[in-house]
């Protein structure tokens, strides 16, 4: 098994053993891969209602952009070439998600669409409304990090959506290439970019992808069968906020 080097320390801490796996920690391991795999939890990318909910979007996005490039005046040429990119990020980026959990997807934009393109009817929310298969249509336009919330094929989706100052988007853009925080328009952006930098920075940051991942699923279900998995909760204001004052009677 390939170690990190000893000069290299990986998290805060030093790790608690550096030892190999003897057999029976082996045993462990693959009796854990299979419960895993009773529960639900799928090898990453193995999932094909996923797939095709992302291939669906995908297309819509890249016919939205284009649209969006030819009412702004550019070329038949310019527009076909603007591209666009849809990226995957949370749980389902580090293949850990828990079975029917919602996957999150970010529309990245050349610097011509606006977020009002995104949400208008005549954008990508009207694309939306008469897409087959997709229901609870929900824009969220006032959220710290602006969202729409839809059901495609079955699955919740999560979209968020940043505008990049790039004339063009292509599909092998890296989200986490360096400068490319730099290049958004605004700090809206900057939060919707921030998760899928996150998913890509996690795996870089571990010595073993694999190992990491087993080991977040088996959390994850540990903390799912005892009702701790993550849910909005509202929680009132604890302290009154008066009216403002009106007019003396």
């Amino acid at each position: 098994m390939q170690r990190p080097a000893a000069s290299r320390q990986l998290g805060v801490s030093p790790p608690i053993s550096t030892a190999s796996p003897d057999a029976a920690a082996l045993l462990l391991s693959s009796s854990l891969e299979k419960a895993l795999a009773q529960h639900g939890f799928r090898a990453e990318g193995s999932d094909p209602t996923l797939r095709r909910v992302v291939e669906d979007l995908e297309a819509l996005v890249v016919t939205f952009i284009h649209s969006v490039a030819l009412e702004t005046g550019l070329s038949v040429e310019q527009a076909g070439a603007a591209g666009g990119k849809l990226c995957t990020l949370g749980s389902q980026a580090l293949g850990v998600a828990t079975p029917g959990a919602d996957i999150d997807l970010l529309v990245l934009a050349p610097y011509f669409v606006e977020r009002s393109h995104f949400f208008a009817d005549g954008g990508l929310g009207g694309l939306l409304r008469v897409c087959d298969g997709l229901s609870g249509l929900q824009p969220v336009q006032d959220a710290f990090v602006p969202v729409i919330k839809l059901k495609l094929h079955g699955v919740a989706v999560d979209l968020l959506f940043a505008s990049l100052k790039l004339p063009q988007v292509p599909a092998d853009l890296s989200p986490s290439q360096e400068g490319l925080l730099l290049r958004c328009h605004s700090e809206i952006d900057v939060h919707s970019l921030n998760g899928v930098r996150v998913a890509a920075a996690i795996p870089a940051l571990v010595p073993h992808r694999k190992h990491f991942c087993a080991t977040l699923r088996a959390v994850k279900l540990w903390a799912q069968r005892r009702g701790m998995g993550w849910r909005p909760i509202p929680i009132p204001c604890p302290i009154p906020i008066p009216n403002p004052p009106g007019p003396d009677p």
